[in-house]
C-alpha cells in the first residue's frame, strides 16, 4: 500500500523514526447472520439458503415421529441442516424432504438404542441408580 492511497489523515510523521507511519486502522469481525431474530423469524445465513434451496427440490417422502410419554400433541422435533432450521409436528403424518427423513429415522434408532441399552442408568440396567447416589 503506498502513501498516495492512504487518506491524509491515516500518515502520520514519527518523531523517533524520522519517517511516515502509516496507521493501522482495526477490522471489525463480521456478525453471523444466522443467530440474529426478528421476532419469530430467524435470518438464514447463505449456507442455510442453499440448504433450503436443496431440500425443496428433493423428493418428499411421509414420516410419523411418535410422541414420547407425557407430550402432547403440537410437540415438535427440530432437524437443523446446515443452519437451516426444521420443525416436525409430532404424533401425526407430515410430508418431509428425503434428507430430513433419514436424520429423523437416525435420531429415532439412536433414543431407541439407548433406551435399550443393558447399561442404562435409570435402575432397572445393570448399573443401579444407588450407585451413583439416588
Amino acid at each position: 500500500m503506498s502513501k498516495e492511497t492512504v487518506k491524509k489523515e491515516e500518515v502520520k510523521k514519527d518523531p523517533i523514526l524520522d519517517e511516515d507511519v502509516i496507521k493501522v486502522l482495526p477490522v471489525e469481525e463480521p456478525k453471523p447472520v444466522a443467530k440474529q431474530e426478528y421476532g419469530n423469524q430467524v435470518i438464514l445465513g447463505n449456507k442455510a439458503k442453499v440448504m433450503k434451496a436443496k431440500l425443496a427440490s428433493e423428493a418428499k417422502t411421509t414420516v410419523f415421529v411418535p410422541l414420547a410419554p407425557g407430550e402432547k400433541l403440537g410437540v415438535t422435533q427440530s432437524v437443523v441442516l446446515n443452519g437451516y432450521p426444521m420443525f416436525v409436528p409430532k404424533g401425526k403424518y407430515i410430508e418431509v424432504p428425503q434428507s430430513v427423513r433419514d436424520i429423523l429415522e437416525l435420531k429415532l434408532k439412536q433414543k431407541v438404542q439407548a433406551d435399550s441399552h443393558p447399561s442404562k442408568i435409570d435402575g432397572s440396567g445393570e448399573v443401579k441408580l444407588s450407585q451413583y447416589g439416588a
